[in-house]
C-alpha cells in the first residue's frame, strides 16, 4: 500500500521549480500561493481562509482507503451505467467515514465509453465519486458533501486536468481545487487519481462573496425564453421549498433571444446583453484561459441532435456551471471536465476541421466530429459570435493581460510540470492500472512541448 508522500525539495531542477511556482516546502506540502489573486473577478472570493486546504493539497499524494461489501462491489461493478450508489467506508489520514456513497462517476464521454456493447469494461480505471451525505444528510469530509476522483485514463500524462484548473484560478476565474490520492478498495490498490472539488454549494460558499446565497446552473445557456430549462439545470440544492425562482436566468435567455431575433447581424446588441447580465471580466478571463489550454470539449463544443439529415435540431455545449450572484444577479461561468485540454495540434480542428471561435464566417452546416458525431462551428452561437466580433477587442486585452501574468510564462509552466512529476513518479510506477513509467514521462515531456505550442497558439489568435 502506498503512504502519504511529501513533496520534497531535493536535487537543484526541482528546487528550481519550486521557487519558480512558488511552492512552499513547508508543514504537509502547502499548495502554491495562487498568483492571481489580485484579479478577482466580480463577486470571486480570494481573500476567505480556504476551509478546505488540507483535502486540496497539491504538494502531497495522500492515501483513500475504501472499503465496500463484496456483494455491493459487485453490483458496482455489474452496473456501472446506472450511476447509483452502494455504501462503503472510507479511512482517510487515521480516520474513519460510514456510510459513504460510493458510484462510478461519468456520463456519456467519461462513463460510457469505458464499457463496450456487451457490458465488459474496456479502461483500467473509471472514475469514483463519493457523497458523505447519501446516507447521512449531516454526513460531511472536512466540510464536504462530496469528493471526485478523475482516472486521467485518456492523459497519460496524469497532470492536463490539474494544471488546467490551476490555470483559471491563476486567471482570478472560480475553479475547483486539485489534489492527488492514491485509492486502494478493499485492500487492493486501485491506483493514482486526481481529487477534483465538486461544484456544489459547498464550492459556492467558499468561492464567491456572496457566501453561496445565489444558485447554480449545471450545462444551460442563456438561449431559452422559457423556465422549464434553467429550472432542470438548477441545482436542487438551490430549489427551496416553494416552486424554484429562475426568472433571472430566464429573463437573460429572452434578452438575447430578442437582441438577436431583432437583428441577427447586431452583434452589438447582444455583447451589451452579455455585458449587462454576467460578470463580464470574468466572463472574459474565463474565455482567455478556455482558448489557452484549447479546452475542445467546453463552451466551444457544440454537439446537435440531428432532425432528418440536414436540420440541425437542437445544438448544445457543456462542461460547465453558472452561478448567479445573489447581490448583483450576474452570472459566473465556472469551468468543468478539463481532460480534453493542452492537445496539439487540436484534434478537432485539425481532425475534423472544426472552425476556431474567433472564425465568425464559419458556415453553420453539421459537420461530424468524433463518433460520427454533428456538431457545428461555435460561431454560429450568437453568444459566442458577439463575443468574437463586438467584445473582441475587450476579449484581446483581456487575453493579452492574462497571458502576461507569471503563471501563464513558459518557465513558470515547466517548472510546475516538473514538480508535479516529481511528486507523482513513485504512484505511476506503483500504478498497475495507469500508464507504463516510459510512456508517462513521454507523455509529460509531450505536455511540455504543447504548452509551447499553445501558448504560441494562443498568441497568433490575438492578433489575426
Amino acid at each position: 500500500m502506498l503512504g502519504t508522500r511529501q513533496l520534497l525539495a531535493g536535487g537543484a531542477a526541482l528546487l528550481l521549480a519550486l521557487v519558480l511556482i512558488g511552492w512552499s516546502v513547508v508543514g504537509d506540502g502547502a499548495p502554491p500561493p495562487a498568483l492571481g489573486a489580485e484579479v478577482v473577478g466580480f463577486g470571486a472570493n480570494t481573500e476567505r481562509a480556504d476551509p478546505f486546504d488540507f483535502v486540496f493539497d497539491e504538494g502531497v499524494v495522500r492515501t483513500y482507503d475504501l472499503t465496500v461489501a463484496e456483494d455491493d462491489w459487485d453490483w458496482l461493478n455489474q452496473n456501472p451505467l446506472d450511476e447509483e450508489y452502494v455504501p462503503g467506508r472510507l479511512t482517510f489520514e487515521g480516520r474513519q467515514f460510514n456510510d459513504v456513497g460510493v458510484r462510478y462517476k461519468g456520463f456519456y464521454g467519461q462513463l460510457r465509453f469505458c464499457f463496450d456493447a456487451a457490458g465488459n469494461q474496456t479502461c483500467p480505471k473509471i472514475a469514483l465519486k463519493l457523497k458523505f451525505s447519501e446516507y447521512d444528510r449531516r454526513g460531511r469530509f472536512y466540510g464536504l458533501k462530496r469528493l471526485n476522483f478523475h482516472s486521467m485514463h485518456e492523459d497519460d500524462s496524469q497532470l492536463r486536468e490539474a494544471l488546467a484548473y490551476r490555470l483559471y484560478r491563476e486567471a482570478g476565474v472560480p475553479a475547483p481545487r486539485t489534489a492527488f490520492a492514491w485509492v486502494t478498495v478493499n485492500g487492493e490498490p486501485h491506483g493514482l487519481f486526481l481529487v477534483v472539488e465538486n461544484i456544489d454549494d459547498r464550492f459556492v460558499a467558499t468561492h464567491f462573496r456572496d457566501g453561496g446565497d445565489g444558485k447554480l446552473y449545471k450545462e444551460v445557456w442563456p438561449e431559452h425564453d422559457t423556465s422549464l430549462p434553467y429550472v432542470e439545470a438548477l441545482d436542487r440544492t438551490f430549489w427551496g421549498a416553494d416552486t424554484p425562482d429562475v426568472s433571472r436566468f430566464q429573463a437573460f435567455g429572452s434578452e438575447m433571444l430578442a437582441a438577436y431575433t431583432d437583428d441577427p447581424a447586431g452583434d452589438t446588441d447582444v455583447y451589451r446583453v452579455i455585458r449587462a447580465w454576467t460578470d463580464a471580466d470574468a466572463l472574459l478571463r474565463y474565455m482567455a484561459v478556455d482558448r489557452f489550454i484549447d479546452n475542445w470539449d467546453g463552451v466551444v463544443a457544440w454537439y446537435c441532435v440531428t432532425v432528418g439529415t440536414v436540420d440541425p435540431g437542437r445544438c448544445f455545449n457543456h462542461n460547465y456551471f453558472w452561478y448567479e450572484h445573489s447581490r448583483s444577479g450576474r452570472f459566473t461561468l465556472i469551468p468543468w471536465d478539463l481532460e480534453h485540454t493542452f492537445r496539439y495540434p487540436s484534434p478537432i480542428r485539425r481532425g475534423y476541421r472544426m472552425p476556431a471561435w474567433e472564425a465568425t464566417e464559419a458556415a453553420c452546416h453539421l459537420r461530424p466530429v468524433f463518433l460520427q458525431i454533428p456538431a457545428r462551428a461555435p460561431s454560429c452561437d450568437p453568444f459566442l459570435h458577439a463575443l468574437a466580433t463586438a467584445g473582441w477587442d475587450d476579449y484581446v486585452a483581456t487575453a493579452q493581460e492574462v497571458l502576461a501574468m507569471p503563471a501563464f510564462q513558459i518557465e513558470a509552466l515547466h517548472a510546475h510540470v516538473d514538480a508535479l512529476a516529481a511528486l507523482l513518479e513513485d504512484a505511476i510506477t506503483e500504478d498497475r492500472n495507469g500508464p507504463h513509467r516510459i510512456v508517462w514521462r513521454e507523455a509529460v515531456q509531450e505536455l511540455k512541448e504543447n504548452i509551447v505550442s499553445v501558448r504560441e497558439q494562443a498568441l497568433e489568435a490575438l492578433e489575426s
